[in-house]
């Protein structure tokens, strides 16, 4: 045979009697099946090594371009293989050969690393907390090419309602006498839209005034703006300026009545200036 093979005439070399075949591709390289009717799978390792950026991907690289994490550890104390098995976690403290910051898979007998790199990404299924602190359900990027690859969050999730209403409700029971609050707080720079009362029952005495309760009270339903004793919805539109001696819960007062019920909704909104 020849010396040294340089080539091949056709286009395809085929490996052994039944094996696959190395087709040329025009976009390429195919591997194609004995019968030449269906592309095969490439197995390659893992990227590694000086050049590894121009090495060929696994699936398991692809996959793990983004992680979930499912669990965290200190170095000093990390869980035994088999402990989460087929999740992902991440060392959140330095210790023995554990780097904060590294991300690594239970495959069910060990735990192995899945070295980050600049631009991974993952994202949390837990709290982490230590050298490397994630919140739970956060989007993280890496930052740096080095432990602890400064893991950025991009987004907590965290809702923005600037230019949105909101409403507090406060259920008022039957019996029910006195001051009744909300348990959410309306912040400075919020402005009342409206206050609706709706009385479920008649009160048998007494009056009904709604109030934002803050180190003073900012009246938003006045007791002659509702009637407490007649079963009936009650609204008022104001758009009153929640300050600084205003800011806190939505405060309901019902004076003299031993009976009744209501419900009343309190709508606000922090607007865009």
């Amino acid at each position: 045979m020849f010396k040294k093979l340089s080539g091949i005439i056709g286009t395809t070399f085929k490996l052994g009697f039944g094996g696959n075949a190395i087709q040329h591709h025009v976009d390429g390289v195919a591997i194609r099946n004995n019968d030449d009717d269906a592309n095969m799978n490439l197995v390659v390792a893992r990227p590694q090594g000086t050049n590894k950026d121009l090495h060929a991907s696994t699936f398991a690289d692809v996959k793990e371009r983004a992680v979930l994490i499912e669990f965290s550890f200190n170095g000093a104390s990390p869980p035994a293989g088999g402990t989460n098995t087929g999740k992902y976690g991440i060392c959140h403290t330095s210790d023995g050969s554990f780097n904060a910051g590294e991300i690594y898979h239970d495959d069910g007998a060990d735990l192995n690393l899945v070295a980050p790199y600049k631009m991974m990404v993952l994202m949390t299924k837990v709290a982490v907390s230590g050298t490397v602190s994630l919140i739970d359900e956060g989007l993280y990027i890496a930052e740096s090419a080095s432990a602890p690859y400064s893991w950025t969050l991009k987004g907590d999730g965290t809702p923005v309602y600037t230019g949105v209403e909101r409403v507090t409700m406060i259920d008022i029971p039957a019996a029910s006498v006195g001051n009744v609050d909300a348990t959410t707080a309306i912040p400075e720079g919020a402005y009342i839209s409206k206050v609706i009362t709706k009385i479920l029952t008649g009160f048998d005495a007494g009056t009904l005034a709604v109030k934002i309760h803050g180190s003073s009270d900012l009246t938003v339903q006045a007791t002659t703006e509702n009637d407490a004793l007649t079963v009936g919805t009650y609204e008022t539109g104001n758009y009153e300026e929640v300050t600084s001696s205003y800011a806190g819960v939505p405060r309901v007062t019902i004076a003299t009545a031993t009976s009744g019920a209501a419900k009343v909704f309190v709508h606000w909104v922090t607007p865009f200036v």
